[in-house]
């Protein structure tokens, strides 16, 4: 879940969260080297006009391969219904907020609390700055990821060991593009052609609040978008939103339109 406030809206939370003891728990949560269960990450920045503006994303993950059907949705609604700072931050009024959900078992990498997704942009020893906060998911695999992983640590960055998924690839992919100082949608659209198979891919960052960038690539996923009365759900399977709407597009990456300046 990532929240976006403005700088007064969040001074307020922070003043809450020191009031209710929970200060400690904030920065330890924080400050984390993977991102994990009940992980929070915090990122100040500036608006177009220049005024503070503080991103909030909480985690919940779980990874258990043995147990019984709808174990792992009660334990992530019972970490979220018991987590004290996201409720006191729910109390307060966003300027943005998007929600990205996902389940799969690992088709790359050990099934493992740090390769849940979403997976983020957290590496160790980079010399770029770390952007903002990007939080990727993946359904498919990213075939040429120990090629691009080697580019990457070429470079001085540093994966950790705890994290073996591909999907790791897609935020670093990102944040590279827009360290060179290109926009976030063309980033992510960069980032996408350096990726080789079969592919949907979701990915939200607080450096485009409240938009959630969506890639279809490939024929082994699909890519849908139930319409709801007061929101929309993007999901790589139709059973995802099945139960809130009848009413989806389906996106096709592969199909060649004419657009305002030619063939898109």
């Amino acid at each position: 879940m990532m929240f976006v406030l403005e700088g007064s809206e969040f001074d307020r939370f922070e003043e809450i969260i020191k009031k209710k003891n929970l200060y400690d728990q904030l920065k330890e949560r924080s400050s984390r080297d993977v991102l994990v269960n009940l992980g929070i990450e915090v990122n100040e920045s500036g608006d177009e006009n220049g005024q503070k503006r503080v991103a909030i994303a909480l985690t919940y993950k779980v990874a258990a391969e043995v147990g019984s059907l709808g174990d792992n949705i009660q334990s992530l609604r019972k970490h979220i219904k018991n987590d004290t700072i996201l409720h006191k931050l729910v109390s307060f009024h966003p300027k943005y907020h998007t929600i990205s959900a996902h389940t799969r078992w690992a088709s790359v990498g050990a099934i493992s609390e740090p390769n849940c997704h979403p997976v983020d942009n957290s590496t160790s020893g980079s010399s770029a700055p770390k952007s903002g906060i990007i939080h990727a998911c993946l359904n498919g695999d990213i075939d040429n990821y120990m090629e691009l992983k080697n580019e990457y640590e070429q470079h001085g960055g540093v994966i950790p060991p705890d994290i073996t998924t591909d999907t790791k690839i897609i935020p670093l992919q990102i944040e590279k593009y827009i360290n060179q100082g290109v926009e976030v949608q063309e980033a992510f659209r960069l980032a996408v052609n350096d990726f080789k198979g079969s592919h949907a891919i979701s990915m939200h960052t607080d450096l485009a609040p409240g938009k959630i960038f969506l890639a279809q690539k490939g024929s082994g996923q699909a890519i849908f978008i139930g319409i709801a009365k007061d929101y929309y759900i993007p999901t790589s399977e139709v059973y995802g939103l099945i139960e809130e709407t009848p009413f989806f597009i389906k996106m096709d990456g592969e199909k060649e339109a004419q657009g305002r300046d030619g063939i898109t």
